[in-house]
C-alpha cells in the first residue's frame, strides 16, 4: 500500500475541486467547484466538507486492505481522519461506510511516526483470524462515526473495554438476566417462565461468548429470539417505563 499526497489532477478527478486551500485544521477554506462536486461553499458543515477536505490518497490492492489501514489510522491518534471512497482500475466506486470522521483535527503523521502507523497496519493484517479483534474493530469504527449520540458512542467504547478487561462468564449476571426476562414476559404476556428463563440465559450466554471470543455457533439460532424480545419489550417500555426500573424488576422477581 502507498500513501501519497493528492496532486491537483487527483483532486480534480476524485473530489471535483481545484484551486484548493486549507486552514490550520486541515479543512477546506477556499476552492473552485468543478462539475460533479458534492460540496458547495455555502453548505452547512457536514460530511461533504470532511470528504472534500481530503488531501492524501491511499493506493491499496483491495477494499479489505483499505479497511485495515483505516482501522490503523484511528488507532494511531485521536483525529477525524478517515478513508471514505475509492475507485478500482475499471472505475467502480467503493465506499467505506460509514466514514469515521469523529474527532477534532486531522491526523498528522511525520516521517518519524510513519513506522508506527506501518506497524499497526501490519499487525492488523496478521490478526485477521482473531474474531474478538474483528468484533472490537467493528464496534470501534462505528463509535467513531458522526452518527451516534455521545451517550451511544460512550456505551460502544465501554463495551470494548468490557471485552478486553472482564472475565468471559458470569453465572450471576446470566441468572439475573434470564429471571428478569422471564418475569417480565410472564407479567405482560403470560409467557412460560421456564421457557423464557432458559432463552434468556441462552441470549446472555451468546452475548458473553461474542464479547469475549467474537464467535458463537449458536448465534443464528438465538438471534431471532433476542430480536423479538427486544422489539416486544421496547414497545412495552413505551407503555410503562417504570416496569423496567431496577427496584420494580427486583420486586417482580421476588413476587
Amino acid at each position: 500500500m502507498l500513501v501519497r499526497q493528492m496532486d491537483d489532477k487527483t483532486k480534480a478527478r476524485l473530489l471535483h475541486i481545484e484551486n484548493v486551500q486549507y486552514n490550520e485544521n486541515g479543512k477546506l477554506s477556499q476552492f473552485t467547484s468543478l462539475p460533479g462536486c458534492i460540496f458547495s461553499i455555502s453548505a452547512s458543515i457536514d460530511i461533504d466538507e470532511e470528504f472534500c477536505s481530503s488531501n492524501y490518497v491511499l493506493v491499496a490492492p483491495s477494499s479489505e486492505r483499505a479497511r485495515e489501514f483505516n482501522f490503523a489510522l484511528k488507532l494511531a491518534g485521536n483525529s477525524c481522519s478517515s478513508l471514505y471512497i475509492g475507485y478500482d482500475p475499471n472505475g467502480i466506486t467503493h465506499f467505506l461506510h460509514p466514514p469515521c470522521y469523529f474527532g477534532q483535527s486531522a491526523l498528522i503523521v511525520t516521517q518519524d511516526e510513519a513506522p508506527c502507523l506501518a506497524k499497526l497496519v501490519e499487525q492488523i493484517a496478521q490478526a485477521r483470524g482473531d474474531k474478538r479483534l474483528k468484533m472490537m474493530q467493528d464496534i470501534y469504527m462505528h463509535a467513531l462515526t458522526l452518527g451516534p449520540r455521545n451517550e451511544s458512542r460512550f456505551l460502544e467504547i465501554a463495551i470494548i473495554l468490557e471485552m478486553l478487561l472482564l472475565p468471559s462468564s458470569s453465572q450471576e449476571l446470566s441468572y439475573r438476566f434470564g429471571l428478569r426476562l422471564a418475569k417480565v414476559m410472564d407479567k405482560l404476556f403470560s409467557s412460560s417462565l421456564t421457557v423464557v428463563f432458559e432463552r434468556g440465559r441462552s441470549i446472555y450466554g451468546t452475548r458473553s461468548r461474542l464479547v469475549h471470543s467474537g464467535n458463537d455457533n449458536r448465534l443464528d439460532a438465538i438471534a431471532p429470539i433476542a430480536y423479538d424480545y427486544a422489539r416486544t419489550l421496547l414497545a412495552a417500555y413505551l407503555d410503562d417505563s417504570t416496569l423496567f426500573d431496577d427496584a420494580n424488576l427486583d420486586a417482580l422477581c421476588l413476587g
